[in-house]
């Protein structure tokens, strides 16, 4: 039986929820989510970065998030 790549762990999870945090993919013991999604990108998957800041409360720091989202499953080729 194969194992799936993180590669194919995170394509999965896009196409069914749409969009998945890097903190939910660390959870999955992706390590460096941002980089898989780099080489997904590279391969022709069109995904969407968006980065959220959020102030934290009581406090004048703020905290960042990745949000990664599933444009298409993949760019179609420009010839043939």
């Amino acid at each position: 039986m194969n194992k799936a790549t993180q590669a194919d762990l995170i394509i999965s999870i896009l196409k069914s929820k749409e969009s998945v945090t890097a903190d939910q993919l660390m959870h999955l013991d992706i390590k460096n989510p941002s980089a898989v999604v780099s080489r997904l990108i590279q391969q022709g998957y069109l995904i969407d970065t968006t980065v959220i800041t959020k102030k934290m409360a009581r406090s004048s720091s703020s905290s960042s998030q990745i949000i990664y989202t599933l444009r298409e499953a993949v760019r179609k080729p420009l010839f043939g």
